[in-house]
């Protein structure tokens, strides 16, 4: 886990590419805001208002383009 935290931090260091890229391969949870009740809150008030869907916890994940079956 060490290693890739390390991983991710020099990826945002280096303009965050490979750190999606990663993410995508592992299937890493994908969190749209702070983590605390507050902030969800406000970024579904907001998202609500812009016309966006509400924030649904923990069903949002980075994921790789599926390739269609030949």
């Amino acid at each position: 886990m060490k290693g890739l935290l390390i991983g991710l931090t020099i990826g945002v260091k280096m303009g965050g590419g490979r750190m999606y890229e990663i993410s995508k391969e592992e299937n890493f949870y994908k969190q749209e805001y702070c983590a605390c009740i507050y902030s969800l809150r406000d970024t579904n008030f907001w998202r609500e208002k812009s016309g966006r869907e509400k924030i649904a916890i923990c069903e949002n994940f980075y994921q790789k383009k599926l390739e269609p079956e030949s």
